[in-house]
């Protein structure tokens, strides 16, 4: 027996789709590039200033800041679907074949697409917000507020000690990647040179074939994994709960808008200088390497990256709430089928730079990478809502929920 599913709110589904989408201007790079590349600032003396611009943008506005949002909104959804839940109404065991299900997305993805797939530290994430369930708003927002929090130092920590890491010698790769599997790939990146590693990488995911490449990349999902046991999966369950709090605080009500208001206001207040400062920070300590810098650095951007969201999230939510427009429509569906357009970046980036596709891996610069998924996003908002008026909701979305409560939902709109 199936409980009611929760009315949807217009502005999460909004602050959804707007998520989503800015998480692939932080995620192109790592589709497109090596991972000694991807994500790193370009040389002072060697890059040029659009690729400079181009990084500073990401790294102020959209690196941790999306992905905060996507955790925040996360627990959201998990509080709406909790609501009025019952002991014995069977929503424990739905929600735990939902996170299941989750899981099993995310393993497919990360092994088959895309290594930085979050999904499988979600499900993991979700298991732990399950078990809390009855715990008090109060604690929930304190456990949220406390994990995030300590994420300022902890970055500062981890930065530090990847300064005084001891240089990989260089040596000679053996490794034949025909026949290599995920465990000879996994031990080529820890043996190698990144910049030896690359030129591996840049051969499998462009050249192929495709057992090689799903080896390579199972073997860099496993390393995500390993970050998400240190770093990023602690960060995502703070803002589960979080999320989760704010929801059943009232956030969403009407009571909830001076605290939209506040959220702007500090959010983007204080946030944007600050972010700003930050990257300009990040640019200046490429030439005052040391521990201290770098701890310093990563203190700033982790901070940077809790006022960002809240700010982004205080404007989006107002802006949803006052009104409805084409543009807040198309942000909508993007966000009714998150799960759909989320899978759907990773395809489409996979058939322009892997080689099963048009193979274009390591040809791209960051300032393309972002006119790319630019163009994506364009898309994605243009292609939702057509999709939406035929269907009612996202085929991975009617797959999901079909597994998880053993019954198939009405897919075409009638």
């Amino acid at each position: 027996m199936t409980s009611p599913r929760p009315d949807r709110i217009h502005s999460i589904d909004v602050l959804r789709g707007f998520a989503l989408l800015g998480i692939l201007l932080v995620n192109c790079a790592y589709f497109a590039l090596p991972q000694n590349i991807a994500g790193e600032m370009p040389s002072l003396e060697t890059g040029s200033t659009s690729e400079l611009l181009a990084w500073a943008f990401v790294r102020a506005f959209f690196e941790l800041k999306f992905v905060a949002l996507f955790s925040f909104l996360f627990g959201i959804g998990f509080a709406m679907q909790a609501k009025g839940s019952t002991p014995g109404d069977g929503f424990k065991q739905r929600y735990g074949r939902r996170l299941l299900l989750l899981a099993i997305f995310g393993a497919l993805h990360g092994v088959f697409l895309f290594m930085g797939d979050v999904l499988l530290c979600y499900s993991a994430c979700g298991v732990v917000l399950l078990l809390t369930q009855s715990f008090s708003s109060r604690t929930k927002l304190l456990l949220g507020a406390g994990l995030v929090l300590a994420m300022i130092p902890w970055m500062g920590v981890l930065q530090g000690l990847e300064t005084l890491e001891e240089p990989v010698p260089e040596t000679q790769s053996s490794l034949e990647l025909s026949t290599a599997g995920p465990l000879d790939f996994l031990s080529a990146y820890v043996e190698q040179t990144p910049a030896a590693f690359a030129i591996i990488e840049q051969q499998v995911f462009a050249e192929g074939p495709s057992a090689s490449s799903i080896a390579m990349r199972a073997a860099q999902f496993f390393v995500f994994l390993v970050f998400c046991l240190v770093y990023f999966g602690w960060r995502a369950l703070g803002f589960f709960f979080l999320g989760a709090a704010a929801f059943e605080y009232g956030l969403f009500e009407p009571q909830g808008l001076p605290w939209l208001r506040r959220m702007r206001s500090i959010g983007l207040g204080a946030g944007i200088p600050l972010t700003l400062g930050a990257t300009a920070f990040s640019i200046w300590s490429a030439g005052h390497p040391g521990p201290l810098v770098a701890a310093l650095d990563g203190c700033l951007a982790e901070l940077a990256g809790l006022l960002i969201p809240m700010g982004f999230a205080g404007a989006v939510l107002l802006w949803a709430n006052g009104g409805r427009n084409r543009l807040l429509s198309a942000f909508s569906a993007v966000g009714r089928t998150a799960l759909t357009n989320y899978i759907g970046q990773s395809v489409f980036m996979g058939f322009l730079f892997y080689h099963w596709g048009l193979g274009l891996y390591g040809q791209a610069s960051l300032t393309q990478l972002l006119l790319i998924s630019a163009g994506v996003l364009v898309l994605q908002l243009a292609l939702s809502p057509l999709w939406l008026a035929r269907f009612r909701m996202g085929p991975l979305e009617w797959l999901w929920r079909w597994a998880t409560y053993g019954q198939r939902p009405a897919f075409r709109r009638t």
